[in-house]
């Protein structure tokens, strides 16, 4: 069934309203994300290609090439994607009725975008610290040193990890808010009330009124 965040009606509400600086942006920084990771990952994709005897490292070395690119700094084009959804349906944006529906179709579709970027990072950042503790151990090094080596760039990760859990977290929130944000403006205790049935209103308990019972008339008689 369609409703006014889906079918053709919405489309062409929002084909008329322009699209503003805000999403464009947000769209543009989840767009940069999404280079950054597919040129590191096509970095990995080219050393799995080369013979293991080869390189000499091992398969874990592609996986460290294709996450190389996960920081926390990374995660925050799609962290700031998601706030730019969420200051985009500010309560005195103004944008009237017909472009507030348009703006806000876009804002969940902004947010879900962002959502799998956020996705990917921690992903990228669980893959990342794995394989960078296997080539570690692969060297033989003593465990002390190991962690020693490992310690600040575990710490990068999991800043990662909490940025993606964050920005996923507002992204779902913004996606809940918006349908109930619409339902709460929209007048359909107004409208059911319009279009309630006729008696409906009557079937409660009897009024006084209807209670009330007609005096008998009284009995004149007839005069002699």
């Amino acid at each position: 069934m369609e409703n006014e965040w889906s079918g053709p009606g919405q489309a062409a509400r929002e084909t008329r309203v322009p699209w503003g600086v805000a999403e464009i942006l947000a769209l543009s920084l989840v767009g940069a994300f999404a280079m950054v990771v597919a040129a590191n990952v096509a970095g990995g994709l080219v050393y799995a290609t080369i013979p293991s005897q080869e390189s000499g490292l091992g398969p874990w070395y592609g996986v460290f090439l294709a996450t190389d690119w996960v920081t926390p700094y990374a995660g925050l084009l799609p962290l700031a994607a998601v706030g730019l959804a969420w200051w985009r349906l500010r309560p005195d944006a103004g944008f009237g009725e017909e472009g507030e529906t348009a703006h806000r179709s876009r804002a969940t579709r902004v947010a879900a975008v962002a959502a799998v970027a956020l996705l990917f990072l921690a992903v990228g950042a669980f893959l990342s610290a794995i394989s960078s503790l296997v080539l570690d151990q692969q060297t033989g090094a003593a465990t002390s040193e190991i962690w020693q080596a490992e310690a600040p760039r575990l710490g990068l990760l999991a800043a990662a990890a909490v940025i993606a859990t964050a920005g996923m977290a507002a992204a779902l929130a913004l996606r809940r808010r918006v349908p109930a944000a619409a339902a709460e403006e929209r007048p359909d205790a107004v409208d059911d009330q319009a279009t309630a049935e006729p008696g409906e209103e009557g079937r409660g308990e009897p009024s006084a009124v209807s209670e009330a019972q007609p005096d008998e008339p009284e009995e004149v008689s007839d005069p002699a």
